[in-house]
């Protein structure tokens, strides 16, 4: 009953928040694009929003790795039954890496429904005429125009859609995100479990007693089983995200990176005010983590490859046991990896409560993960009655569950009036494998328009996996020897306790600002890139340098460049623009 009344409390901040963004968008605008080959009689009230006769064919493309294996993600259980609903096929499906998303965006060959994740690309959607306005549809799709999503519609057609408030993009995950953190907390202080109880569990209030945890795992690990050389941790450093992602989790920094989408003015996540990252060296996700890898590499904890290495290449040498703790947040390549050797393996990445974290939950999320995740229609689709009744079953909360949880009367039924999963749903959700994988429940996916804190018209959670009970249930082996170490139910818990005591934070009270940010124009933007180009190759020598004077010769000279480049500009637009986001959320 408490996490029911804590979902709907949270969920009723929610709804206020989303009563007042901003004004409401006018009524019947024209769409700026017609859909080749759609009937006339589409976005009326007479057309069916379920297509008749033989099932549509759609073409999908996605910046996001969906399920190829054991089968693709549109050919499992659940996805056949929402195919089903809607009366369509997946008749082509590509994933794209940016550079292909970009060079797709420069030619006249889209699939008929994106998704993506690079907002960088928003303003050149709009501006080149290739997403579909959506408005002319709703009175016939209703399920993405419902009072759930209303107000969602009205922000992103407000603030992205051009000068005729269009309606070019839907976002997922609206809702309540990681009630109470979630099963396991999900941002901070990340180690190996095994090793960091085999050195007595000490306590990590800085990055400096973080690093003397480290250091010691290092001492009594130095090599793999294999041979291989163990460092403390190390950096996918061929992005620049990779350098400064792990400080906005932790003290000093507590910041939020996606507030200006990949530039470093960003929202405190305890004080919602905007801090400068690029020259606040006090608080600065950028400087202070500078300042953490400066410290691992003299003392030779850092992977020196660490300057080059590939994501791929860093998640190879995760899984092989080559790193004590990850940045940013813990990650499941090493519990995969020792999980097919031993079941019973205890073996792996989580984040540990410390007062120098923030919990990552009860996250107010009113416009999803928008402007971060679009999902899009182009509007030179030839199949728009196929892709809209694909996008109107996935707004209905019922599809939802079923996508968090599974299908009903298999994954679960109701059992005196509550939905209860079924024990078979629970072995195969712990065991993780093919038989799982076929089901095709994916409480994560981009494709789900709701947070699974999301209340159903039974009043239970959307995703069934979620309640506390299924929580302490559904625990792999090294989540429950790390629940059992701090004396709760599931992990989450030893970071919620902190919370409780007053001594850290959860999100509970910090609105997200970022979707209702205006879109960067093309000048700032451009300061901002070489901004970025500055830190990012400063960052070898940051991280190299042999003392703090040398280090502080160097961030000098950085600061010197950042103005030299018109940064004092951007901070100036930024701030008015922070400013006015927050006006509208008021």
């Amino acid at each position: 009953m408490k996490a029911k009344r804590l979902i709907t409390m949270s969920l009723a901040v929610l709804m206020a928040l989303s009563l007042t963004v901003g004004c409401q968008a006018a009524n019947g605008t024209e769409s700026s694009g017609t859909a080749a080959g759609t009937s006339a009689a589409v976005g009326t009230e007479t057309k069916s929003a379920v297509p008749a006769g033989e099932p549509v064919k759609i073409s999908m493309g996605s910046t996001w790795q969906f399920q190829t294996t054991p089968c693709n993600w549109y050919e499992t259980d659940v996805w056949k039954e929402i195919l089903k609903r809607a009366n369509v096929t997946i008749d082509s499906y590509v994933y794209y890496d940016q550079d292909k998303y970009n060079i797709l965006l420069s030619g006249n060959d889209l699939p008929d429904l994106i998704f993506a994740y690079y907002p960088n690309q928003i303003t050149n959607i709009v501006e080149g005429g290739l997403a579909l306005d959506l408005k002319p549809y709703l009175s016939t799709y209703t399920n993405i125009d419902s009072d759930i999503f209303k107000k969602r519609n009205e922000a992103i057609s407000k603030y992205y859609g051009g000068a005729d408030n269009a309606l070019y993009f839907l976002s997922d995950c609206c809702g309540v995100e990681l009630r109470d953190g979630g099963t396991q907390s999900l941002r901070g202080y990340s180690v190996r479990w095994d090793y960091y109880k085999e050195i007595g569990a000490p306590e990590i209030k800085d990055s400096d007693t973080y690093i003397a945890a480290m250091e010691k795992m290092v001492a009594a690990h130095p090599t793999t089983p294999d041979g291989k050389k163990v460092y403390a941790t190390g950096v996918a450093g061929s992005g620049f995200s990779s350098w400064y992602f792990n400080g906005c989790f932790c003290k000093p920094a507590l910041m939020q990176p996606y507030t200006f989408m990949g530039y470093l003015y960003m929202e405190g996540f305890n004080d919602s005010l905007l801090y400068n990252a690029y020259t606040n060296t006090e608080r600065s996700c950028y400087w202070s983590d500078m300042k953490f890898y400066n410290t691992l590499y003299n003392k030779g904890l850092l992977d020196p490859d660490s300057f080059t290495m590939t994501d791929e290449q860093r998640k190879a040498k995760s899984a092989a046991g080559q790193y004590v703790a990850e940045m940013g947040w813990a990650n499941e390549d090493l519990y995969t990896a020792q999980k097919a050797i031993d079941p019973n393996t205890v073996a792996g990445m989580i984040d540990i409560p410390s007062e120098a974290n923030i919990v990552y939950g009860n996250y107010q999320e009113p416009l999803g993960y928008f402007p971060a995740y679009q999902i899009w229609v182009s509007a030179q689709t030839k199949a728009a009655d196929g892709v809209l009744s694909l996008l109107n079953v996935l707004h209905d909360p019922d599809v939802n569950r079923m996508m968090k949880s599974g299908v009903e009367g298999k994954q679960w039924n109701v059992v005196n009036g509550v939905p209860t999963l079924t024990d078979e749903a629970i072995a195969l959700y712990s065991e993780a494998g093919d038989a799982w994988k076929q089901v095709g429940v994916e409480r994560d996916s981009p494709l789900s328009f709701l947070q699974g804190s999301f209340l159903a018209d039974d009043g239970y959670p959307l995703d069934l996996f979620d309640t506390d009970e299924m929580r302490a249930k559904s625990l792999n082996p090294l989540q429950k020897d790390y629940a059992d170490f701090y004396k709760v139910d599931y992990p989450a818990q030893a970071c919620m306790k902190l919370v409780k005591a007053g001594k850290i934070n959860d999100l509970s009270d910090y609105i997200e600002l970022v979707g209702f940010l205006e879109t960067t124009p093309t000048d700032m933007e451009r300061i901002l890139t070489q901004c970025n180009d500055i830190l990012f190759q400063a960052v070898p020598k940051l991280v190299q340098a042999k003392t703090d004077g040398e280090f502080a010769q160097i961030q000098a000279q950085v600061l010197a460049d950042l103005k030299a480049a018109g940064e004092d500009t951007t901070w100036e637009w930024a701030q008015k623009n922070f400013e006015n986001a927050k006006a509208a959320v008021k």
